[in-house]
């Protein structure tokens, strides 16, 4: 089954792969996992120095909590708090959140609102700063959601380091500083191995499986992401519109191996996607 890959000359330039990942440090002061009842608090950064002949004056923003409606707010959150920044020449980028979907919300179900970020704030680059709630498998296929739907920049995964019981973080730290890579880390890795500072998100043509593409600053490699949500293997052959594709790899994380090399098969150089998989193809052009 033929993918059709096509730069989309239209696409914003900023509409480059940024991904990356919050940090949570944990604070174990006290035997009460919450912490004190009224912890003292100290800064990290005890001076602060000012250059004056730098004007700081570009932000992200807003940040909201979620992209959904608030019957509080009376509007949809993100709109109510980024309509008064839209126009303002201090916003370098929106930010949002998307807890208005639960752990048991449909991939599809989010199309809209994601739709509703690109359609209404395109003016600025927007990134997705937190989120943490769906499977390893889900957290893939919503990453391609945001870039594909959103138009999104950037995507934080927000359990980056966490306590070693905690099976969601990328990174399971115990407590003897020993640490274990979970399927979540080679999620991001999958979307941040191949993909660079300078890449460009260009069109992929694959109405059946979840994919997003992108292309180095020389036109001479494109890195596809692609994310199996189905029981049944699928075979794949990848072409680039008016380009010939001179070699292919392939990388990919199922339930039982870790951004495996997974080679092409036959003279069609075609790539099995396995069931409940994420596999990232690098092709690399004449």
């Amino acid at each position: 089954m033929p993918v059709w890959l096509k730069c989309n000359t239209t696409m914003k330039k900023i509409a480059v792969l940024a991904i990356m990942a919050g940090v949570v440090v944990l604070c174990h002061a006290c035997d009460d996992p919450e912490g004190p009842p009224d912890p003292v608090i100290e800064p990290t950064i005890t001076k602060a120095v000012i250059d004056p002949a730098v004007t700081y004056q570009e932000m992200i923003g807003p940040e909201a909590e979620n992209i959904g409606y608030s019957s509080k707010l009376g509007g949809n959150t993100f709109a109510v708090f980024s309509d008064p920044l839209k126009n303002k020449s201090s916003l370098a980028a929106y930010a949002y959140h998307t807890y208005n979907f639960p752990a048991s919300a449909l991939i599809a179900q989010t199309k809209a609102d994601l739709n509703m970020i690109r359609d209404t704030y395109g003016n600025k680059p927007c990134i997705m700063t937190e989120y943490s709630n769906f499977t390893w498998l889900n957290t893939a296929w919503f990453i391609i959601q945001n870039l594909n739907e959103a138009n999104a920049a950037g995507y934080i995964y927000w359990l980056m380091a966490w306590a070693d019981s905690n099976n969601d973080s990328m990174i399971k730290l115990s407590s003897a500083g020993a640490y274990t890579l979970t399927p979540f880390y080679y999620v991001m890795k999958h979307f941040s191995k191949e993909i660079d500072k300078g890449y460009v998100r260009i069109k992929v043509l694959s109405p059946l499986m979840p994919m997003s593409g992108f292309i180095d600053p020389s036109g001479k490699k494109i890195t596809v992401v692609a994310v199996n949500p189905n029981t049944d293997a699928v075979n794949y052959e990848f072409e680039v519109t008016g380009k010939t594709v001179k070699s292919i790899r392939a990388m990919q994380t199922d339930a039982v191996n870790s951004y495996k090399d997974t080679q092409p098969v036959g003279i069609d150089k075609y790539i099995i996607l396995k069931p409940k998989s994420v596999t990232t193809i690098v092709l690399e052009l004449q």
